[in-house]
């Protein structure tokens, strides 16, 4: 996960267009006018202040983005060229070396030729999809997703997506190699689950009665 997270996230650096989105969302000083409205904040992200204080100014002013993203492409491009060089590690010495408090990994996957197989319109909206099911089903994966991430707060246990996992086609393709996915089957999110070890900071979002201020 380890491997997999980091071609990720070299992957987001070294898009241009994925990057910005991301420092768009980026809420890194609580005197940003939206830190406590919606984002990703420096606490909920675990980010030093120092590191924090040093990088607000680009997640604030547009004239500043253009030559951190120029940086950010940079690394990214040369990290994910190095992590390409690496190999997945055997499942079997992985799975030796975790511990019985190591956070389980779980993949929500689905199968985009039986949801539609006795509908022909959504083979057709799952070949046209950029992530090859149908938007009906996709909504129906997104409840279910909803409930397991309910199921393990109600149980006390903390939930940590990896998205980065899904927009990388690398770290994608080996994901799907690991857990031998047949062709149809497509993977929608990866996240991890397990008892934290302290209190979880969590990113503020928008409640109705503020999205309708």
């Amino acid at each position: 996960m380890a491997y997999l997270s980091r071609l990720g996230i070299a992957f987001t650096g070294s898009r241009r267009s994925i990057a910005r989105e991301l420092l768009q969302w980026l809420r890194l000083d609580p005197a940003h006018p939206r830190y406590t409205r919606d984002g990703m904040t420096d606490v909920m992200l675990g980010i030093p202040r120092p590191f924090a204080r040093l990088a607000t100014p680009a997640t604030r002013y547009a004239q500043l983005r253009d030559p951190l993203l120029a940086v950010a492409g940079l690394v990214g491009r040369t990290s994910e060229s190095l992590e390409r060089a690496r190999v997945l590690r055997p499942l079997e010495l992985s799975l030796a070396e975790s511990s019985a408090d190591s956070p389980t990994h779980l993949v929500l996957v689905a199968n985009a030729r039986l949801a539609a197989a006795d509908d022909t319109a959504q083979i057709t909206a799952a070949m046209d999809s950029s992530i090859g099911v149908a938007e009906s089903d996709a909504l129906d994966a997104g409840r279910a997703l909803q409930r397991l991430w309910l199921h393990a707060h109600t149980r006390g246990l903390a939930v940590s997506p990896h998205s980065e996992l899904i927009d990388s086609p690398l770290a994608h393709g080996l994901l799907r190699k690991r857990l031998s996915l047949g062709r149809s089957d497509v993977a929608l999110s990866v996240f991890s689950v397990g008892a934290a070890t302290g209190e979880v900071p969590r990113s503020p979002r928008l409640t109705d009665s503020r999205r309708n201020q």
